[in-house]
């Protein structure tokens, strides 16, 4: 046995010298000076910033932990409104009488109306992809901290180890660095996982691509993008389980098979995958191209819908089962009064209408509060279903007691937060002039053609929709005093959709208006006899107040353009250079008895030198100095005012 153990650990001490041998054959074996040893000794070891990041991403992940914590009591909310929701309406459909119900489901059916668990639902699943997001922005977070450990650790005693020497007969001490290896640069095998990664970015962020892309060039792509892929990657989990889906569910449309991919996608990236999804989303044409399948079985129809000269075929809406914004509508109604009638003590046949009414609006008290303006749509829709289910006509008392029932809801629901109308900015010249320059930068036509609509409106106080749809055909020239004058007659408004009246557009073409306004309009326009003006952004307002937000942001502008702004801006100048309400209401063609105005002046006028505060200000500044001079309005006395009775009280002293 001690002859055994002998032997085996001969063998493995031979073992351990051929090993060391070995290696110090492949090692490059470099001497180096002393500052350099101690220099790369300090490598060797962890740095502080690699400790402060291995501390963060501890950090991080206790925050992840507490994050899961969250979204599964989230997630378990969700499923539990989901039974609910599915249980009340197996309960109506197995009874859509409420009258047959018994109590016990009536109540439950009113506890857990579907249309107001559907509204929450759609809050909560909201909720939920928006921690799904944050926990993949912790994913990446401590992925890059731990790709920074690494490079800080790139010269370890794995790759590079430094040593030294001291000689037996002399005692002076040698330095050198062995070299096993190299960690950090690529020598992958194959294609490079770095070129793969931009081919991949490519792909998911170009528009095009996204809405003609075939399902066999995706799986090419992520077999190769895994291919590149070191085990250590979990993303390769992820490739395979998207390429599962894509082999299993031939029929998968682009866009469900591009969002699947956003796991794989670095928030830079993400970023510009979302502005091209969002682009093909909005295009009607494009929007066709990106839901058919991946597979192209269905390329065809869009491919002759798309023909010039055969118009496209409506795109149906997506089929869901909920479309309630709230629930005083007529049919959400119906079934609160068949609630409310099974789970009354008292007969709705045979009691008052009052009493009807009374307890039916008791009832709705238990409803989610909504906004003050819904309330004023609902007055109406409350009295046609008393009307309709009681089969009588309701007094002036009856309808102004739910009118005042609807009105006190109204401002609870005020009570509890600000809601009004939000306006758009008002733009001045010079920030006018500013985003004019930036949109004006670029050689795309898109922005190029949004600052010449904005300035439309700008110049003539045109809504942005009558500035896209300007047709060259509708236009004509008027010189009026050596002037030129651009006409163009608008062939449907927002206040006229009937065209019940003529309603035109002029632009002055030889006033100067801070841009070449003139000289754009001319060249959109050049030897066509006919068309829109502006032709490449098609009459899409929504396009063209994209691009005003996102070049003003990019122009330093602090307030927020928006295609009314042009708008709004028109009519605040026009007061402010003394035009009368009336005269701008003719020029903005408003309906008789618009309301528009006034709003816009208590929005931008009264915080001016215009507004009825600072005129009222004045005037009592002017009596108070005794003067009528309006300078001396702004400079208001100190002094104690001397009333009429000390005055005579001193003249009579003086006598």
């Amino acid at each position: 046995m001690a002859e055994q153990t002998k032997t085996l650990s001969k063998l493995l001490s031979d073992h351990t010298k051929l090993t060391e041998q070995e290696a110090k054959t492949r090692a490059v074996r470099v001497q180096i000076t002393k500052a350099a040893f101690y220099e790369h000794s300090k490598t060797q070891a962890q740095t502080e910033e690699a400790d402060r990041l291995i501390v963060e991403i501890e950090d991080i992940r206790k925050d992840m932990a507490t994050h899961d914590k969250l979204t599964d009591s989230l997630i378990k909310e969700i499923a539990e409104l989901e039974a609910n929701r599915d249980k009340s309406l197996e309960i109506k459909k197995r009874e859509p009488n409420a009258k047959k119900r018994s109590e016990e489901e009536n109540k439950f059916y009113d506890r857990w109306n579907p249309s107001e668990i559907e509204s929450k639902l759609r809050r909560l699943i909201a909720d939920k992809m928006e921690r799904y997001s944050l926990k993949g922005s912790m994913f990446a977070q401590i992925k890059a901290r731990e790709t920074k450990i690494t490079e800080l650790s790139q010269n370890t005693t794995e790759s590079a180890a430094v040593f030294k020497e001291k000689d037996p007969l002399t005692g002076v001490e040698s330095y050198f660095m062995t070299q096993v290896g190299s960690t950090s640069l690529p020598q992958d095998e194959g294609d490079s996982l770095r070129d793969i990664s931009k081919e991949f970015r490519a792909f998911v962020t170009d528009a095009k691509t996204q809405r003609t892309f075939r399902r066999e060039k995706l799986l090419k792509l992520l077999g190769n993008y895994k291919r590149a892929m070191t085990p250590e990657y979990t993303e390769r989990a992820i490739i395979e389980s998207v390429v599962d889906e894509l082999i299993r569910m031939p029929d998968m449309t682009r866009k469900d098979a591009l969002l699947s991919l956003t796991p794989l996608m670095r928030p830079n990236v993400r970023h510009q995958f979302d502005r091209a999804m969002t682009m093909n989303t909005t295009h009607p044409t494009f929007k066709k191209m990106i839901i058919n399948p991946c597979d192209g079985s269905e390329d065809w129809r869009t491919e002759k819908d798309s023909k010039p000269g055969r118009p496209l075929k409506k795109l149906e809406p997506e089929k869901t089962q909920f479309r309630f914004m709230t629930w005083l509508d007529y049919k959400n109604l119906l079934e609160h009064w068949e609630v409310a009638e099974a789970m009354s003590t008292f007969s709705y046949d045979e009691a008052e209408t009052d009493d009807v009414i009374q307890h039916f609006l008791d009832r709705l008290l238990t409803r989610p509060i909504l906004k003050a303006y819904a309330y004023e749509k609902g007055i109406t829709t409350i009295q046609d279903v008393i009307a309709s289910q009681t089969k009588k006509t309701l007094t002036a008392k009856q309808k102004r007691k739910i009118k005042t029932w609807c009105e006190h809801r109204a401002r609870e629901s005020a009570a509890e937060a600000l809601q009004y109308p939000k306006q758009a900015e008002v733009v001045d010249e010079p920030e006018a002039i500013q985003l004019w320059e930036e949109l004006m930068k670029t050689n795309k036509p898109k922005p190029r053609e949004a600052a010449i609509a904005f300035f439309i409106c700008f110049t003539t106080g045109s809504r942005m929709k009558e500035a896209l749809n300007l047709r060259i055909e509708d236009r004509e020239s008027v010189k009026e005093d050596g002037k030129e004058f651009w006409r163009f007659h608008i062939r449907s408004s927002k206040t006229d959709p009937f065209c019940k009246r003529m309603e035109t557009l002029t632009i002055p073409m030889e006033m100067k208006h801070g841009v070449p306004l003139a000289l754009e309009l001319r060249a959109q326009v050049r030897d066509r006899e006919s068309g829109l003006v502006l032709k490449t952004l098609e009459g899409h307002t929504r396009i063209a107040s994209d691009y005003l937000a996102r070049y003003g942001a990019k122009a330093g502008l602090s307030k927020k353009v928006s295609a009314h702004s042009g708008r709004v801006s028109f009519y605040i100048e026009g007061r402010r250079s003394g035009l009368s309400q009336q005269t701008l209401a003719h020029t903005l063609r408003w309906a008789p008895g618009s309301s528009m105005p006034d709003y816009y002046e208590r929005c931008w006028l009264e915080c001016s030198n215009l507004g009825a505060p600072v005129s009222v200000a004045k005037s009592r500044a002017r009596k108070r100095n005794g003067s009528d001079n309006e300078d001396n309005s702004l400079q208001v006395s100190d002094t104690p005012r001397t009333t009429r009775s000390q005055s005579r009280a001193k003249e009579t002293e003086n006598n």
